[in-house]
């Protein structure tokens, strides 16, 4: 790679809570991040506790890229200098002429500033003309360097207020700061600090199974939960000829969508027409969307068997519709032996959408579409079912026979990772 940039790579601080089980956690996590990357774009290095990456793609492509993985705190673009205050200085230097260059390419460097400041020297004394303000912000990690913090930043910052008269040293105010951190073989300089998705690397947690609709909440619930480590299957529910196949092709972006959070995704397409019709045949219908959503249960409790998958997920949120009321959760939830996890459960559709935006989601779920839980939908569903009445009626029901056969006609649709 030629002229490669250096991206210094935080990890969650949940990460140094593993004790013993730290290293496997990071190992994780980097082979995560090796998976998104083609095997020439990047090189890792790690070195006590840190991780680097080097690359010469785009820092759009690496923000893009690192904001997926799940276990990053955060990342700085870098250089790097030898551990001496000297070297430190250069590299600063070089990190200003850099920054310089960069400004200049948008225009001029200080238009965007406020004009005539009442700006401050390292020595104190107040100036009162055209400049940019800036500060230095150093952390010594390694305790052996001979400075402190607040001596490295006098010393360096006084290095560049003498080379660069248009800035300006200030700690209070700064227009921008330059972070150097001592490590144990090398000090890092750097500006900006990204910021990750923050969790436990997608991978260190139990796989789940993820009920997919077309809709806001599940995609947000399933992202939670990669977002805490687990591995998601997904499994969608499709009512062909009743439903056009639009519908499953907006579920299947969805899931493609959400494939760039882990490295590999598994979709199965459930055709659940025949138990649908079933239901609307031989049940009350004030009843039909609880039982739409035990068999749901019932056949994404195989798909998770044959996963070896330890829960189900759905978006559901408590009250958010007649379906959602603690009774009929409680209902639905009764029909598995698996554990049901609800990650939206107690939000607003207000905060569940703003997650929706920030994880792409919300522009694919707004899209028009007819999901299988509507179809036959009841005018007057119950609010507040017994688990004694609907048990009464799924007896009008060939339970087994309907979930089997669904589960063995399943399709299977496996995708990469889209970036």
């Amino acid at each position: 790679m030629d002229k490669m940039a250096i991206y210094l790579l935080r990890y969650t601080s949940e990460l140094s809570l593993k004790g013993k089980n730290r290293s496997l956690f990071e190992n994780k996590l980097l082979n995560n991040i090796k998976a998104l990357f083609g095997p020439s774009e990047i090189e890792i290095k790690k070195e006590h506790r840190r991780a680097y990456i080097l690359s010469d793609l785009s820092s759009a492509m690496i923000h893009s890229k690192l904001s997926c993985i799940a276990g990053l705190s955060s990342w700085s673009e870098i250089l790097v200098s030898e551990l001496d205050i000297e070297s430190i200085c250069r590299t600063v230097e070089n990190f200003v002429c850099r920054r310089e260059a960069f400004e200049e390419g948008r225009g001029d460097p200080i238009s965007h500033l406020d004009q005539k400041k009442d700006c401050f020297d390292l020595r104190g004394k107040s100036r009162n003309d055209t400049c940019i303000r800036f500060s230095i912000q150093a952390r010594r990690a390694n305790k052996k360097f001979p400075l402190t913090s607040p001596e490295i930043n006098r010393y360096v910052g006084k290095h560049i207020a003498e080379k660069f008269p248009q800035l300006i040293g200030d700690y209070k105010n700064p227009d921008f700061s330059i972070r150097i951190e001592i490590q144990e073989h090398q000090a890092c300089i750097y500006e900006n600090i990204e910021r990750g998705m923050g969790g436990l690397p997608v991978g260190t947690g139990a796989k789940l199974v993820s009920l997919l609709s077309g809709g806001i909440d599940s995609p947000v619930a399933s992202w939670m939960m990669m977002r805490r480590g687990s591995p998601i299957i997904f499994a969608t529910f499709h009512s062909p000829p009743f439903l056009e196949e639009e519908g499953i092709e907006k579920i299947l972006t969805l899931a493609k969508h959400l494939s760039r959070y882990q490295p590999k995704t598994k979709i199965y397409k459930v055709f659940f027409t025949e138990i649908q019709k079933s239901i609307k045949l031989n049940t009350h219908d004030r009843y039909r969307t609880i039982l739409y959503r035990r068999f749901m249960h019932r056949v994404a409790e195989k798909i998770a068997q044959k996963e070896n998958a330890q829960a189900l997920i759905t978006g559901e949120s408590l009250g958010q519709v007649a379906s959602q009321t603690l009774e009929n959760l409680t209902c639905i939830g009764n029909a598995t032996s698996l554990p049901v996890l609800r990650p939206l459960i107690g939000l607003e559709k207000e905060e569940i959408i703003e997650r929706a935006k920030k994880i792409g989601t919300y522009e694919i779920s707004i899209q028009p579409y007819s999901d299988c839980c509507t179809l036959f939908a009841p005018q007057n569903p119950t609010t507040k079912a017994s688990l004694d009445r609907i048990l009464e009626e799924e007896k009008k029901l060939d339970v087994e026979n309907l979930v089997s056969d669904a589960f063995e006609k399943t399709e299977v649709i496996t995708i990469g990772s889209l970036l």
